[in-house]
């Protein structure tokens, strides 16, 4: 059930801990890749405040694509601390929990680390005392209250999606049926589709497809994904993977990403092959990356995106990137002698 809402609402999302710069720009590339307006009303260290033109089922599912947002919440009101009891007195709160059950609560403190289990009891029992009918159920409620302390007040939201209970573990890549070492995790794959902002129902292309990590988790969120290598053995793998979680919008097509057999495409988001573990058939991993991002700009239209990720130690700049332009960068550390880049480029 979706509270009843103004027009404008306004979303409060909490970030999981790995990294906060690309969770906060996973959201904001969900939301440039939507047909909603959208402005970022408050960025603080673990959480953001957004306001949307308006919320609806939707913006829901577009919404629950996020990998790195542990909580997405609708704000239903403000209270101060000094004030508890008025919780009782949000008119939108009263509507969310209207015709339910049984609800939980879950609070966090000002920079985003859960706060004692008190204020959790004390706003679950505001509630208890203002709604009779419900019950506490902390394993799986039918409303999930979120409580965001900010200073002298408290946000109260209507949980939305909650990846906290994800099933991430199911789909990495030792649990696949065809394994190999340079395989990255779901969680990371579906991010960088994320990044590439593309919408549901468009096509995705990983150049480089692997063991199918991007090309599984484009396919699950509603895109027809396509995923390429050079090496048919690869190809025979990724296609065992994606047959075992019965995913039937893909395809795995071997053939030399320099000259796809692919014309129009909406989104390009690949892991560049690189070390020991890779094939790349006897070719220079850095020159084979920057041609394939050449190649690339005649498969995209102008605006749209290429998300790739390399060693740091090749040493890319947005000069090397012909025919894009570069929006955004992070490092990601993976050990002592590896950082990874994860580039975000646009289609100029």
């Amino acid at each position: 059930m979706i509270p009843k809402s103004p027009k404008k609402a306004n979303l409060i999302s909490i970030f999981s801990g790995e990294n906060v710069p690309l969770a906060r720009s996973e959201l904001r590339a969900v939301l440039e890749g939507s047909d909603y307006s959208f402005e970022i009303l408050r960025e603080e260290s673990r959480f953001s405040i957004v306001e949307v033109e308006r919320f609806d089922d939707q913006l829901r599912r577009i919404l629950g694509r996020l990998a790195y947002c542990r909580y997405t919440a609708i704000q239903l009101g403000i209270v101060p601390l000094r004030k508890l009891q008025t919780i009782a007195k949000i008119w939108r709160l009263e509507d969310s929990l209207s015709g339910m059950r049984t609800f939980s609560v879950r609070a966090y403190g000002f920079k985003g680390s859960p706060t004692g289990q008190s204020l959790e009891a004390n706003v679950g029992k505001i509630i208890l005392e203002r709604f009779s009918h419900l019950k506490v159920d902390l394993t799986n409620p039918e409303v999930k209250v979120l409580a965001l302390k900010m200073g002298e007040d408290l946000l109260i939201g209507y949980t939305i999606n909650d990846q906290t209970k994800s099933t991430w573990h199911l789909r990495r890549p030792r649990k696949r049926v065809f394994f190999y070492p340079s395989a990255i995790f779901p969680k990371m794959a579906r991010l960088m589709v994320n990044l590439s902002r593309i919408r549901e129902g468009e096509v995705f292309l990983d150049p480089f497809v692997g063991t199918g990590s991007l090309t599984i988790e484009a396919s699950l969120m509603g895109m027809y994904s396509v995923g390429i290598d050079v090496i048919r053995w690869i190809c025979r793998g990724a296609r065992y993977n994606l047959q075992d979680l019965n995913l039937s919008h893909c395809e795995v097509l071997n053939a030399d990403s320099r000259n796809p057999p692919i014309r129009d495409v909406h989104c390009i988001a690949t892991d560049f092959p690189y070390g020991r573990s890779t094939k790349t058939s006897n070719t220079d991993p850095r020159n084979l990356a920057l041609e394939v991002i050449a190649s690339s700009a005649d498969l995209l239209r102008p605006g749209r995106c290429f998300v790739g990720m390399y060693p740091k130690e090749w040493g890319l700049t947005d000069s090397d990137f012909e025919s894009f332009e570069e929006m955004e960068r992070h490092e990601i550390p993976v050990h002592r002698s590896l950082t990874r880049v994860l580039s975000v480029m646009k289609r100029i």
